[in-house]
């Protein structure tokens, strides 16, 4: 399914700006209220689904461990190589 989604969406893209479209990030406003919801949802989730917390509380590690790693590794690669038409 992701490798679906990987490859269709470069033309989805491409459709969208060859009509005019203007891209945007969304704010930092929006994301942060999106992200304050999501973490409400998994505070509401976790007190009321042990199986839930278990899972969730062992990913966030996983999470917050793999993100450390890929800000160093990953991130920066990614920035540099892809601003850079082959």
């Amino acid at each position: 399914m992701m490798a679906k989604y990987d490859t269709v969406n470069p033309q989805a893209l491409a459709r969208l700006l060859e009509n005019g479209v203007k891209l945007r990030p969304f704010s930092k406003e929006i994301m942060e209220a999106c992200f304050k919801a999501t973490q409400e949802a998994y505070a509401d989730e976790t007190a009321k689904n042990p199986s839930f917390k278990k899972i969730y509380d062992d990913w966030r590690v996983f999470r917050n461990n793999e993100a450390a790693w890929f800000n160093v590794a990953e991130q920066a690669f990614s920035q540099f190589s892809f601003a850079r038409k082959l």
